[in-house]
This record gives C-alpha cells, structure tokens and sequence, in this order.
C-alpha cells in the first residue's frame, strides 16, 4: 500500500470527466477510460507541461490526465500531498543549480492575478481536504 501522507491527491471537477491517456503527448492514445467527475485519485508522478498544464501519472496504473485545459481551465485539482517532481533546476549564480521559484507564489499583497488565484485554490483545496477526510471517516 502506497498510502503514504505524501502521495498527491487530486478530485476530477470537470463536470464532463476527463478522458485518460497513455502519455503526456497530444497525440497519446486515449485508453477508453475516464475519470468520472468528484473522483478523487491519487499521483504516482506530476509532469510539468506547456501553457501551465500538469500533467499527471494516476498511481493505479491506468494512465495520464492533465489539471487543466487551455480554453476550458481547470480540470482537476490538488487535494493534499506533496508533488511527485521536482521543480526544474536552473544555473543560478557561478553555475551552480537553483530551483526555478513559481511567480507570485508566496509574494504577500501580490496584484498577480495568478497568485490571487493559487490563493483562491487553496481554500477551495482546505475545503475539499475536509470532504476526504469525511469520506474516510464513513469507509
């Protein structure tokens, strides 16, 4: 059992589902599965992507979704855990690697519409947390 406090969960909120790939590629095939909307899942590895997608390997083997959808926005969001991959090292000073920071995150009185909404997100997020923890109060 991997059901360690780490491992990232995330709940489907695409009101449609969201079709599960093999890959990260566009033109990954679809498996024929989908996550069904309010499923909650968990991550085995978080990819970063174009245009601040996400792309995610589900833990139980079946494939990759994305978080979201250029022209649709957000399709699933983070519940609890820490990602699955670093961020990507950059050459910082004299060579050396540093992390890449994420703009806006973490800057206090931000006017980053980005931040404002990561912010948002997080207490939606405290909001579903409590949803799971129900849920597994009730299994």
């Amino acid at each position: 059992d991997s059901g360690g406090a780490n491992v990232p969960i995330w709940r489907c909120d695409f009101e449609h589902g969201i079709e599960i790939k093999s890959g990260i590629r566009a033109n990954s095939k679809r498996t024929g599965q989908r996550l069904q909307p309010g499923e909650v899942f968990r991550v085995a590895e978080e990819r970063p992507g174009a245009n601040g997608v996400l792309y995610l390997l589900l833990e139980d083997g079946r494939g990759w979704v994305a978080d979201r959808k250029v022209g649709l926005g957000l399709l699933c969001v983070r519940l609890s855990g820490v990602p699955r991959a670093a961020p990507p090292a950059v050459a910082g000073p004299g060579g050396a690697p540093r992390r890449k920071r994420q703009r806006g995150v973490g800057d206090p009185g931000s006017s980053d519409p980005v931040a404002e909404a990561r912010g948002a997100l997080d207490a939606e997020r405290a909001d579903a947390w409590d949803e799971v923890h129900a849920l597994e109060e009730r299994a």
